[in-house]
């Protein structure tokens, strides 16, 4: 009875194929790795956060000028992978700089 339900699965189309790889239409396999799962507690942290910086200055114009693109637009949270609270504070400073002329309005 067991050698009946192996062999029935394995004649499937579109099943299991020989190594772990799926078999497609084509007869083709579709090779893919194992999904790693040490990527993911390597988080990427804030990078104020992990040298504990208590605020961000407007004078600092060198860091501010990474966060910032050519044309002097403010980059994303999700491009730069600050915290909240620092992009916020990053917002004013950035603001202020371009107050004092310190910083441009545009690229």
């Amino acid at each position: 009875m067991a050698d009946e339900d192996t062999r029935s699965s394995d004649s499937r189309q579109g099943g299991e194929a020989p190594g772990g790889a799926t078999a497609t239409a084509d007869g083709g396999s579709d090779r893919r790795r194992p999904k790693r799962y040490s990527q993911l507690s390597e988080r990427k942290r804030c990078r104020f956060t992990k040298d504990g910086v208590k605020r961000i200055d407007y004078k600092d114009i060198v860091t501010l000028q990474k966060l910032m693109t050519g044309q002097g637009k403010m980059l994303s949270r999700k491009r730069t992978g600050v915290a909240a609270r620092y992009q916020r504070m990053i917002k004013i400073a950035i603001k202020r700089a371009r107050y004092m002329a310190l910083m441009p309005y545009t690229g």
